[in-house]
């Protein structure tokens, strides 16, 4: 049985040189002085003396700005998702697109504006006459057009 765990030992320390070979000592190296300054700069990036506060509270205007419905957000955290917005956020998003990509909006009336002139046109005029109305005014007074039969239902129901 020893002779076994030989073997395999060999194998393995000689699988362990052919790969030490094959990697020159140089790029080892190199990586190793990447990862150390990569690593320098990602805690630079986070103690770099940001301030958070004053982003959150321009986040927190320029969305209010545009989107009327979070008039009452005093911060980023009364948002729907809060985690994900600071994702979008961190990968380079502005505010408005993290916070479409995250919020549920409601639907609002698109058609607001028309209010007051659905209001007149939808409703009709009172002293008009239905359509029932009029086609039994048309068989009674055939030479007659629709507008001249308003005019006189107008007149005799004033």
């Amino acid at each position: 049985m020893e002779d076994l765990y030989d073997v395999i030992e060999n194998e393995a320390e000689s699988a362990a040189d052919a790969k030490s070979e094959q990697i020159p000592d140089e790029v080892t190296e190199e990586h190793n002085a990447d990862a150390e300054d990569s690593s320098s700069t990602q805690d630079a990036n986070y103690g770099d003396g940001t301030d958070y506060e004053a982003l959150i509270a321009s986040d927190v205007a320029s969305l209010k700005a545009e989107f009327p419905e979070l008039a009452g957000i005093r911060d980023v955290t009364d948002l729907n998702n809060p985690l994900r917005y600071a994702a979008l956020r961190d990968l380079g998003l502005s505010p408005a697109e993290a916070y479409m990509a995250t919020a549920k909006r409601s639907a609002r009336d698109t058609r607001s504006h028309l209010v007051s002139a659905r209001g007149r046109s939808m409703a009709g005029d009172p002293c008009m006459m239905s359509q029932l109305e009029l086609a039994t005014a048309r068989e009674l007074f055939p030479g007659r057009s629709d507008s001249e039969l308003q005019r006189l239902y107008k007149r005799v129901t004033k």
